[in-house]
């Protein structure tokens, strides 16, 4: 299981175009947002100022699990979606590969 960044963007040709209708809309994918971070779904969660993407960073997930969570924000919203890993993770990574490395001389 992994934990995913996720770079998301909404697709304008799909949004409403009536004022009211997509506030409506935002809103209640916003409050979706809310529920899956209840949840734990979604940890973290933003969006750019004045803009129309943000990013959100999930709980732990397989592969599978994400596509599935991000195939409810269809057609509304595009994803880039990245495996993102701890700290403490990527130090022992770092020694694996120091390790590996000595062994080749």
């Amino acid at each position: 299981m992994a934990k995913w960044f996720c770079h998301w963007e909404t697709v304008p040709t799909v949004m409403p175009q009536d004022p009211e209708e997509s506030i409506k809309l935002q809103i209640m994918m916003l409050e979706r947002v809310k529920a899956d971070m209840a949840v734990g779904l979604l940890v973290d969660f933003g969006i750019r100022s004045g803009e129309v993407s943000g990013y959100g960073i999930s709980g732990d997930m397989s592969e599978e699990e994400l596509n599935a969570w991000l195939m409810k924000w269809t057609p509304y919203v595009k994803f880039e979606a990245n495996p993102v890993i701890t700290a403490d993770q990527q130090i022992a990574a770092l020694k694996k590969l120091a390790e590996m490395m000595k062994k080749k001389k």
